[in-house]
């Protein structure tokens, strides 16, 4: 996706989401967001439930909360 937009308005990040300070230094500066991070294969889910709910629930929650420390102005969270 990178380089199919080559626009140096939209940034890419890697981090873990289930880590508020890998999550935080990311919405610096950020008025955009869409967090699509999120386990959704049912039977892989079964098997690891805490990685699951760390992923899905706090995973979410990391990046909401960073996003208001931050003022981003949007954010779309797809869980």
């Amino acid at each position: 996706m990178r380089t199919r937009l080559g626009n140096p308005r939209v940034k890419f990040f890697n981090g873990d989401v289930r880590h508020y300070d890998s999550v935080l230094p990311a919405m610096q500066g950020v008025d955009y967001v869409f967090h699509a991070a999120a386990l959704k294969q049912v039977s892989s889910c079964e098997f690891f439930p805490l990685e699951t709910v760390r992923t899905n629930n706090l995973g979410a929650e990391n990046v909401m909360n960073a996003a208001m420390a931050c003022g981003v102005k949007n954010l779309i969270v797809l869980s």
